[in-house]
């Protein structure tokens, strides 16, 4: 039995019962329990390391993990581990519906918010968005401080505004106009406020994700694949690369997908309130692995290893990945913001 959650997506001390037990300071930007959906009869999984470019074993404790990755620094001066706490939350909730879709049993509307807050998460909660979330900052703010600084006598002004010393006082116009011209910085935002963004986003698109069309799409000779960014946006075969608008999942036609098990994958349709369940061919599981391999932030994560090489070479992600997640452009009085596809 599931508990109904309240979905407040916001970590306050009143919303989160904080054990007396050390927080760990290991913490999984990908679930341990969703990881472990893709191990092999070793409790191993295989794993692609775009950066190092390499193939290894290893276990779902070793994957997709970092130091403190959620914790932060509160006004009292001291570590915080509520956001863990949250998530650990969720995920407790969330591992028994997994179970329940891949043994092939229908879920209720109950348990579909449960899985939907879970996956809202899971899109904002990895370092993929956090990096995408960063350099969309950069180029917002240097598009505006080109506007900003676009001549002497307001460059003069916000010098003698915001200079903190006699050194910064001194920075000429000139120099100043020169560095902001050639982007000779980057932003970067502080890891609170990613956190809020992290949730804002998941509260953002949740609302959304619950209202739409949702098929569990099944395999049984073949598997699916994960990676360490899970959440996966399919365009509709009319999108236009470079057209105006970009990739988001309000756009017609494009199907969400999360691969939630080897066995198993959810596809996110248009708005509706069906939740199905189909069996699909190995053509289209590896149709949907490709995508998941091309989207992937370094870790492309499988039980098998043979199934991963030949993603690798379908794909090129040992050659090829973007550095890039983003395009920012200003077109008139706008500035448009449209993610890049692999």
């Amino acid at each position: 039995m599931t508990r109904k959650p309240s979905f407040v997506f916001k970590v306050k001390r009143e919303e989160v019962i904080i054990k007396k037990i050390s927080t760990p300071k290991r913490q999984h930007f990908i679930p341990k329990f969703y990881l472990n959906n893709f191990c092999n009869e070793n409790g191993l999984l295989w794993i692609y390391d775009c950066n190092k470019k390499e193939l290894r074993q290893q276990t779902p404790k070793n994957t997709a993990v970092q130091i403190h990755y959620y914790s932060f620094i509160g006004f009292d001066k001291k570590r915080h581990n509520e956001v863990e706490t949250y998530l650990a939350g969720i995920e407790g909730d969330t591992k028994l519906i997994i179970d329940k879709i891949n043994s092939k049993e229908m879920i209720d509307l109950d348990e579909k918010l449960i899985l939907t807050a879970f996956i809202s998460l899971l899109h904002s909660r990895v370092p993929y968005y956090e990096k995408e979330h960063n350099e969309i900052l950069d180029k917002y703010i240097k598009i505006y401080n080109k506007k900003f600084f676009s001549n002497k006598k307001n460059t003069q002004k916000l010098i003698e505004q915001f200079a903190k010393n006699k050194e910064e006082k001194s920075i000429s116009p000139e120099s100043m106009m020169d560095f902001i011209k050639k982007e000779q910085y980057t932003i970067e935002a502080n890891k609170e406020w990613t956190l809020e963004s992290m949730f804002d986003m998941a509260r953002a698109i949740f609302i959304y994700l619950f209202q739409m069309d949702w098929q569990f799409c099944y395999t049984s000779k073949s598997s699916f694949v994960t990676s360490d960014n899970p959440f996966v946006l399919i365009p509709p075969s009319n999108y236009e690369k470079k057209g105006l608008y970009g990739l988001g999942i309000l756009v017609p036609g494009v199907k969400k997908i999360v691969p939630l098990t080897q066995e198993v994958c959810l596809v996110i349709c248009d708005k509706g309130d069906k939740i199905e369940k189909i069996n699909i061919s190995s053509k289209e599981v590896r149709e949907i692995n490709c995508y998941i391999a091309k989207n992937c932030d370094n870790l492309l994560i499988s039980k098998d290893n043979i199934l991963l090489k030949k993603l690798i070479k379908i794909t090129n992600i040992d050659k090829s990945k973007l550095n890039s997640k983003v395009d920012v452009f200003q077109q008139g009085n706008l500035i448009i913001t449209r993610r890049k596809i692999n």
